[in-house]
């Protein structure tokens, strides 16, 4: 308690922030009490609204109806300026976690805007049918399951696509990437999305569904849409689809529908990143782990053996100390058998020498993942809202990159800048290469490239080149589609311009056509047409307790952080992709300038002495 009488000041206020409100604080105005009141509770992390104002009286309460913290403050009639004081004060101990109210209000606001949770359900059928009815190309598909007791359905999976996307994807690159990322509104779920990539390796979205979870049943029906979606887009070709390895989307792939000659249209293949990862969850290695996404990552034989090599003499070893160490034969430890591991799984499925070229070098599900990130404020709003974000999102990219390749055309520029990039590495490397002619009437040529001390093999290396075939030794060439530097000493030997051999996937021709089928103005939601039926509405099971759900993914070994009680420190040799240590003198890897060759005592400095 204060007394007032200690007041100094006849219209100051005898409260400063380090008290705890007390009955006889003395305030100047009404102002002053509120002012104190926002302070206290951001300080004490407590809730409180106002349950009376008026000329002469303030009361505030807790939030909570069964709390019963209050305070009271009146004007005080033998003042003159000065306005009140406190004539009540009731505190009970009721922290409120901070956190918890900033998610509620948070979730409040979220719905003042774009609209109640479950209103959002409903808003989503007449939302879905507006695309449809603007664009007929645009799919969608439903999934519900009957609530009989309340009139109503309750709203399980859902899916849709964009007409241009699903147009766009024809000249595209026949790979998708798919996955899933959870949702954290106000009711849980999983958003399914399928990503093709264009002439630029820029990420074009095809499809999105919200489904339960991640099941077998859920992804068989999120992949039997996207066949749907997708119809005969890509008659003459295959698609490959990239994935983790999910049992559903194994089983959903193996009994994809066949054509009528007996073929499957899709192939299906594993990211490599989560091979990695499992492989290391299993060995709790980091060097096997490097050395298994290295081997995934070869195009030639010989490297894989020499990645694969040290992996299986690591097994080797483990089960000679097993040997030794139990006097008795027992059965095999797979825990000890990192090379048996890997491969005992279809090589196809997860390296780039037996891929057979339908990755076009796309190795992981990265373009998805990196998708994720950009709807990740869109993953905690009603449903309704994150389809308009979607929507809104493609709108932007068919735009800005439909203006930017007109502007790459203007300049007579012919394929992208991605393929571009990739071309003028190989052909700048070309330049050492040694040709000899060795069978003109089949196109073969052998490549030899040159001496390297610096280098680990030595340089020196021979590769055969067949023009026809369009394949080199080096596996590049069928991997990407795109020219290798032995291709293109070969391709200029013969006086032809190697840039013709390109994929045309990858032309400036392709990609303008990709976003050539604009999206439309959508119309007003009073114009959208009523929808007959029962009503949708939320899994009542998916109802998200109490408290901020996780929003960031935790990072693990495949972002480079190493598992370990209490700590994720970063390691680099748990990154798939570790960058390689280059000279800055004579531009080779694997020593820097300090240990170069051709330095002779040359300045350890940036700046380069020639």
């Amino acid at each position: 308690m204060v007394d007032p009488e200690v007041v100094q000041h006849a219209f100051g206020s005898s409260w400063n922030a380090d008290m705890n409100f007390a009955k006889g604080l003395i305030f100047a105005n009404k102002e002053a009490v509120k002012r104190a009141l926002t302070i206290y509770a951001a300080k004490h992390n407590r809730n409180i609204i106002t349950s009376r104002s008026t000329k002469s009286r303030l009361s505030v309460k807790c939030v909570d109806e069964s709390c019963i913290w209050y305070v009271g403050a009146v004007r005080s009639l033998n003042m003159v300026y000065g306005w009140s004081h406190l004539i009540g004060v009731l505190t009970v101990v009721h922290p409120l976690p901070w956190p918890l109210m900033i998610w509620d209000a948070k979730q409040r606001a979220i719905a003042k805007i774009f609209g109640d949770w479950e209103e959002s359900y409903q808003r989503l059928r007449k939302l879905l049918l507006a695309y449809l009815d603007q664009e007929a190309g645009t799919r969608f598909w439903y999934h519900t399951i009957p609530r009989d007791e309340f009139g109503d359905t309750i709203l399980r999976y859902v899916f849709w696509a964009f007409a241009p996307c699903i147009e766009g994807f024809r000249h595209c690159k026949p790979v998708i990437s798919i996955d899933g990322t959870h949702l954290y509104g106000k009711y849980r779920g999983v958003l399914l999305i399928a990503m093709a990539t264009d002439a630029n390796n820029k990420v074009l979205p095809l499809a999105f569904a919200v489904v339960d979870k991640e099941s077998g049943p859920s992804w068989r029906w999120f992949l039997e849409c996207l066949r749907n979606a997708l119809g005969d887009v890509i008659a003459d070709k295959d698609i490959c689809i990239i994935s983790d390895r999910h049992k559903g989307i194994q089983n959903a792939i193996a009994n994809w529908p066949r054509d009528d000659d007996g073929r499957v249209r899709v192939v299906h293949r594993y990211c490599l990143r989560h091979v990695a990862s499992n492989f290391n969850t299993h060995f709790q290695d980091a060097t096997l782990k490097s050395l298994a996404l290295q081997a995934g990552y070869a195009t030639q034989e010989t490297k894989f053996e020499l990645y694969m090599q040290p992996i299986k003499e690591a097994e080797i070893e483990a089960l000679r100390k097993k040997r030794r160490t139990e006097r008795q034969e027992s059965e095999l430890d797979s825990s000890i058998m990192p090379y048996t591991y890997l491969m005992k799984e279809d090589l196809q499925m997860w390296t780039q020498l037996y891929d057979g070229g339908y990755r076009y070098g796309a190795m992981t599900t990265n373009v998805s993942e990196c998708f994720n990130g950009v709807l990740k404020g869109a993953r905690g709003l009603p449903i309704a809202a994150m389809v308009e974000f979607t929507h809104s999102k493609l709108v932007a990219y068919f735009h800005d990159r439909h203006k930017g390749i007109t502007h790459d055309l203007s300049n007579a520029k012919v394929w992208s800048t991605y393929a571009l990039g990739i071309y003028g590495k190989n052909m700048q490397k070309s330049i050492s290469h040694q040709i000899a002619a060795y069978n003109n009437q089949n196109g073969i040529y052998q490549v030899i490239t040159a001496y390297n001390i610096n280098s680990s093999g030595g340089g020196h290396h021979s590769h055969e080149v067949n023009l026809i075939a369009r394949t080199c030794r080096c596996g590049k060439w069928q991997n990407r589609k795109i020219p290798c530097s032995y291709a293109i000493k070969a391709l200029q030997h013969l006086g032809q311009d190697a840039t013709t051999y390109i994929d045309p996937c990858y032309s400036l021709e392709n990609t303008i056509r990709t976003y050539s089928h604009p999206f439309v103005v959508p119309m007003s939601d009073t114009l959208w047409r009523d929808v007959d039926g029962p009503k949708w509405v939320p899994d009542p099971n998916l109802l998200r307790g109490k408290g901020r759900p996780v929003a960031s993914r935790i990072r693990n070994e495949m972002d480079g952080v190493r598992r370990e009680p209490g700590t994720r420190r970063p390691d680099s040799d748990l990154r798939e992709i570790q960058q390689k240590q280059s000279c800055g003198l004579c531009h080779q890897h694997g020593h820097n300038r300090r240990r170069c060759p051709l330095s002779r005592g040359a300045s350890t400095s940036g700046n380069d002495p020639n």
